[in-house]
């Protein structure tokens, strides 16, 4: 009996050490532990009874470990159940440099070659901005966790900068011939890093790699060890092992020398909670369309794994082919004499160097297109494990046809393969009016509004959405035009309004003492926008040098606001209302500059928003003004909100 007792207890040991490994809710795991610890009833059958105890503390320590829990570290999603609730270019880097965005606490760092690094913050702000806080030579690489220092490195080698005292000292060097350090990665302590030492070898033209590897070196860039053979390396947080690449496969590597290999690809990039993996994949795939002919499509995307379960993952991005030659024109002129022929299609868009947010639900990737419109940009993904509700959706979607995440909004719908975007006349605001079921399908209700530049012409669609729910959420089916549809546009003697599919058109507004075009007394009719709700009409009087805005409401049929714009030589691009109808962007240019001033409908006045005086694009989305600026290097992107004046990157 007390050999069985102790076998027990021994039994009993090791299951409490079992509960206080797997995480938990420790509430109910205090309540729990109270009541086993509560003395028995009826004790007859004490054996028994320690059995049935030990083996419901095992069952329910296995319980609060894997189930009843919440998204986070305790409680890892599947890789393979993360969806996509966003995806925006927050900026377009003109010079085309592939260097990847740095995270920080409080701040994105951009590093633009050739310019420096440039602040920009991750919080909504009335202060929001790009700030440049380095020169040339100073392209942040990592930052440390605590902030307070980012390495960056250049062909002489690594060095940390101290962000407070704006100080540079060496980390290690090379000797900017044939041997080079970069790469670097911080540890979870700051203490030391992962670098990469690059040996190449001078040819005749150009140069070979004669070894890529991966070393230690704590941060007063003494005790240098090599790690493995490599590049892309980083600490997994949370552990000891190692992620990197090599020969374009993923590897992780464990203290005792084991390696495993995650996958094929590039770029790896460890989720600041060690839960997730991303890296960039390449999917090469041939069609034969005859006997001497096919086919190529080569496309690479973003994909992300389980650090714990390598099979557990999923692709993110939404790339297709970017089809400069038709395929069958192509066919028919080949020659079958010559063999066999290969046609190559790359994708729209190639993915580098994913990195991870302050946590797991936000990853940042480059992303530049191989069509000359399209240029480098920095794009944010948002993950969560809830799909997002129908009236999101469409806003997403209609959000990315305007900042051109063309693969983002072809992944929102059911067949992508009718999709295209217009340059003119282009999308000046949307706004959800509603949503329902019709005949047992989801649908929702928006209206979307077009204009041409500086053109008196106005347009808006009232649509309906339909969609269709699965796994990833809800995808649009169709959309269908509805009856709300309003155009107005000027001619010689006024503004005028047509409805619905009316074939008539109807004298909106007579507007006196227009002049051609291009003469110099001109006073042609320019752009403008309409509010049905209001009943207010808003437009412009474009002058040689100068422009005129104008309020009429026109169920007084009375003026109610005249401004003339004389900003150097100002001309009026575009005009919009929000989706409550309670402001007015006016975009234009004027004193060598892009701009946009913001009127008040209630006050009947424009109103300071000093963040849209460098502002080269505005559009609405609702009762926010998505926003584009000159900035780091480039464009960047901003959410506007005219109520508080606050802004934030990206939106």
């Amino acid at each position: 009996m007390f050999g069985r007792r102790k076998q027990l207890d021994e039994w009993g040991r090791k299951v409490e050490a079992l509960r206080e490994q797997i995480p938990v809710n420790q509430d109910l795991k205090s309540r729990l532990r109270a009541e086993f610890e509560s003395p028995p009833v009826a004790p007859k059958r004490p054996i028994l009874a320690l059995v049935a105890v030990l083996t419901a503390a095992m069952a329910l320590a296995l319980w609060l470990g894997l189930g009843n829990r919440e998204y986070g570290r305790m409680n890892p999603v599947l890789a393979a159940d993360l969806k996509i609730i966003n995806q925006v270019s927050l900026v377009d880097i003109a010079s085309g440099s592939n260097m990847p965005p740095v995270i920080g606490n409080d701040h994105l760092y951009i590093p633009v070659a050739g310019q420096g690094t440039f602040s920009l913050p991750l919080q909504s702000s009335k202060q929001a901005g790009t700030k440049k806080i380095t020169d040339s030579k100073i392209l942040f690489s990592a930052l440390s966790h605590d902030g307070k220092t980012a390495v960056y490195s250049n062909s002489k080698g690594i060095y940390l900068y101290d962000l407070d005292k704006r100080q540079t000292r060496t980390l290690i060097e090379g000797n900017d011939y044939d041997l080079f350090y970069e790469e670097p990665s911080w540890s979870a302590d700051d203490q030391s890093l992962l670098i990469t030492r690059k040996q190449i070898e001078w040819l005749e033209h150009g140069f070979n790699v004669k070894s890529l590897d991966i070393y230690a070196i704590n941060c007063n860039g003494k005790n240098l060890r090599k790690i493995a053979s490599g590049s892309q390396a980083s600490y997994i947080p949370r552990s000891e092992d190692i992620l990197f690449e090599r020969d374009r496969k993923i590897i992780v590597k464990k203290p005792s020398g084991e390696e495993q290999v995650v996958d094929e690809g590039r770029f790896p990039a460890v989720s600041p909670d060690g839960l997730y993996i991303a890296y960039v994949k390449s999917i090469r795939e041939e069609k034969k369309i005859s006997e001497t002919a096919s086919v190529i499509t080569d496309l690479s995307d973003v994909y992300i794994c389980s650090v714990n379960n390598f099979a557990d993952g999923r692709k993110l991005t939404a790339n297709y082919p970017f089809r400069h030659t038709d395929e069958g024109e192509w066919a028919k002129g080949l020659n079958p004499a010559n063999g066999k022929q290969t046609l190559v299609f790359g994708g729209m868009y190639d993915f580098y160097n994913p990195v991870w947010g302050t946590d797991s639900s936000t990853l940042y990737v480059l992303k530049g297109g191989n069509s000359e419109n399209i240029p480098m940009r920095i794009t944010r993904i948002n993950l969560s494990p809830k799909t997002l509700a129908a009236e999101d959706t469409v806003a997403r979607y209609l959000e990315a046809g305007i900042s051109r995440d063309d693969d983002f909004a072809r992944s929102l719908l059911t067949d992508p393969s009718g999709y295209f975007t217009v340059s003119n006349p282009h999308p000046v605001a949307y706004s959800i009016t509603g949503s329902g079921e019709e005949n047992g399908q989801t649908y929702v209700d928006a209206w979307r509004t077009v204009a041409y530049n500086a053109d008196a012409y106005y347009v808006l669609h009232q649509i309906r959405l339909y969609l269709v729910k699965g796994k990833e959420g809800y995808k649009i089916e169709r959309t269908a035009g509805r009856e709300g549809r309003v155009q107005v546009f000027g001619r010689e003697d006024g503004i005028y309004i047509r409805e619905g599919d009316k074939e008539q058109e109807q004298l909106l507004l007579p507007v006196e003492g227009i002049t051609p075009p291009g003469a110099k007394d001109m006073r042609r009719l320019s752009s403008l926008a309409y509010s049905p709700e209001k009943q207010l009409l808003l437009y412009t009087i474009q002058e040689i040098d100068s422009f005129t805005v104008i309020a009429h409401d026109l169920k007084q049929d009375k003026e109610v606001f005249s401004q003339q714009i004389t900003d150097g030589e100002s001309a009026v691009m575009d005009l919009s209302f929000d989706g409550s109808h309670q402001y007015a962007a006016i975009r234009y240019y004027g004193d060598s500059r892009q701009s946009v001033k913001l009127y008040d409908v209630q006050k009947k006045a424009f109103v300071k928003a000093p963040f849209l005086d460098t502002a080269m694009n505005a559009f609405w989305a609702g009762e926010k003004l998505l926003v584009e600026k000159t900035g780091a290097g480039g464009t960047t992107r901003w959410m506007y909100d005219p109520r508080t004046a606050m802004a934030v990157i990206g939106g």
